[in-house]
């Protein structure tokens, strides 16, 4: 899994947000008019009105469909589910998840913690071996729920086990 993003994705993102400043732009233009020409009745016709819908409506969309360009740029087409792919999905978002790994690792240098003692404390020498430890669980025969080995009554019910 690749740690940085592809050029293509950054160009893709990049996209997106200059059609989110273009869309917004033309939306609030509307605004502008109608503030610089306020009280003056007289230039109103249907053409006037009709434009400016148009242009708002017309920003709007361009808004969206930035949105959505930014999405696919930072996420890729699997991870903002375009297409439906788990596997891909997960190659595309590797960079953020490398990143949120790492925010937590530098918190918790910051704090003083260090992960290596911990797990040597919980799993034994080593962070490369882990603990595991069965559990056996015993099923009652007048409710079906599960209980721990040692019980001798039902924890739902409360029969014998």
């Amino acid at each position: 899994m690749s740690k940085e993003i592809s050029k293509e994705r950054k160009i893709t993102y990049y996209i997106g947000m200059g059609l989110i400043v273009i869309g917004f732009l033309l939306f609030i233009s509307n605004f502008v008019t109608f503030i610089m020409n306020f009280g003056n009745f007289s230039s109103t016709g249907f053409s006037s009105i009709v434009g400016g819908f148009a242009r708002a409506f017309i920003g709007m969309i361009m808004m969206i469909a930035g949105g959505i360009t930014m999405a696919i740029g930072s996420q890729g087409l699997a991870g903002s589910g375009v297409i439906l792919d788990p596997k891909r999905a997960r190659r595309d978002r590797a960079p953020f998840s490398k990143m949120y790994g790492g925010m937590v690792k530098d918190g918790l240098d910051g704090a003083g913690i260090n992960i290596n003692n911990i797990a040597e404390k919980i799993g034994g020498n080593s962070t490369k071996q882990t603990a595991t430890t069965e559990i056996i669980k015993i099923k009652c025969r007048a409710c079906s729920a599960l209980n721990n080995e040692k019980d001798n009554f039902c924890s739902s019910c409360g029969q014998k086990l």
